[in-house]
């Protein structure tokens, strides 16, 4: 099994892209290279380019898709259309550069490819530069793209801007050593990713089970809108829930009048609780807490379901007013509208410019409810998966924030490192 061992750098030189260990080369990227040349697409209109084509084709959306290694395409064209456009066919282990739209997107591929006019396809020179070295140079670098861009209708960079850009070389041997350790980090971060969509997976299964089945032991059923369920179970509409003068509160913009202030309830705030803005909390009738359901009324992703969490309610939010009952959990009831209803919500909205949830569609959704000692069990088995997603998602968090320190000071020798077979 291998060793690694890392150790200070203290002997440093001055280049005009940093402070690098004296042992360190610098380089334009051209003079690493065999051969560096973006691609070209067949005409569209050209059936023959792309019926039953065999050559795999890369698009921006491939390279963001497939991440570090790219091994797939959503499309591949023919021999013919090969020819007969400026595609090329790129080496394996090549790194592909994205020169605009997701500007200095990169991936590595592991099959042999053609690739757009967006993409670089850059192949090293073996012997002078590793292609897993390159690929995390250029992730480390993917934030100063911008700056060497041109800016037209939208930034994006040239075959000589990129050959021109200058990096640090270490001996083959440590830029192999640099790319190993990072790989290992990637290896944990997908390994984490796996586990999180595993768990996604088991999560929809078992609500399935529980929707329609429960948890407890049910002797008798009975036939409804939304299929078979416990005899004892009881079938409500969403407007059956809610206080019937208003049954839900649209929030507003925020006001920071007055000295008084709190979260502002925004997406930002509940997806990843990065607090951005800040409003006064005068009115009642806007707070939130973190037993509220709130729904995102306005945008692109009208009809999704949120948690509350503490602040004053957004303006594209509305909050769910539910009555004052001790025969609902809340809890469950998340669940129930995030499993059943916030899909429908979502493919089914109203506006010509801006989309909003169907407040009709909405209101005069089914809701199941069985009996509260089994609407918390239910909600609580779920609980325990969530808890386990939240608890890998922070874990993956910090991994991303270790493995961009540690990136930062193995590319530019700050840290050195061999590996000891």
């Amino acid at each position: 099994m291998s060793k690694i061992s890392f150790y200070r750098e203290i002997n440093f030189k001055k280049t005009e892209i940093g402070e690098i260990p004296r042992k360190w080369g610098i380089s334009p990227l051209k003079g690493k290279v065999k051969k560096i040349k973006a691609g070209g697409t067949p005409k569209t209109t050209i059936k023959e380019y792309y019926e039953n084509g065999t050559i795999p084709f890369v698009k921006i959306e491939d390279l963001t898709q497939n991440g570090k290694y790219l091994t797939k395409t959503t499309l591949k064209i023919t021999e013919k259309g090969l020819k007969n456009s400026s595609a090329w066919i790129v080496p394996i282990n090549s790194v592909l550069l994205a020169m605009y739209g997701s500007l200095g997107e990169v991936s590595i591929n592991k099959i042999k490819v053609a690739t757009n006019q967006a993409i670089l396809g850059i192949v090293p020179k073996e012997k002078k530069l590793n292609s897993e070295f390159l690929y995390y140079w250029f992730l480390k670098f993917k934030p100063n793209w911008i700056k060497y861009a041109k800016l037209t209708t939208q930034a994006n960079l040239t075959k000589p801007i990129v050959e021109k850009i200058k990096l640090p070389i270490p001996p083959l041997e440590e830029q192999k050593n640099i790319a190993e350790v990072l790989k290992d980090f990637d290896d944990l971060l997908e390994n984490i990713e796996k586990q999180i969509k595993t768990l996604e997976r088991v999560k929809k299964g078992l609500m399935n089970i529980y929707f329609t089945k429960g948890v407890f032991k049910h002797e008798t059923f009975k036939d409804t809108e939304l299929g078979r369920i416990p005899a004892e179970w009881r079938v409500r509409k969403v407007k059956d829930l809610l206080n019937l003068r208003k049954p839900l509160i649209k929030g507003k913009k925020p006001t920071l009048e007055g000295n008084d202030l709190i979260p502002y309830v925004n997406t930002e705030y509940l997806r990843v609780d990065k607090i951005t803005q800040y409003s006064s909390a005068n009115n009642k009738d806007l707070a939130v807490n973190e037993n509220d359901i709130l729904i995102l009324w306005d945008g692109s992703n009208a009809g999704e379901i949120f948690k509350g969490k503490y602040g004053i309610l957004g303006s594209t939010f509305v909050r769910f007013n539910f009555i004052k009952t001790r025969n609902i959990d809340r809890n469950y009831i998340f669940y129930f509208f995030k499993a059943r209803i916030e899909k429908i919500l979502k493919l089914i909205t109203q506006g010509t410019g801006i989309p909003h949830v169907d407040k009709k569609i909405l209101l005069n959704r089914v809701v199941l409810l069985p009996p509260l000692k089994e609407q918390k069990a239910i909600a609580e088995r779920l609980k325990t998966i969530d808890d386990q997603i939240e608890n890998l998602k922070k874990q993956k968090d910090h991994l991303q924030k270790v493995k961009k320190k540690f990136m930062d000071l193995l590319l530019t020798g700050k840290i050195r490192v061999k590996i000891h077979s």
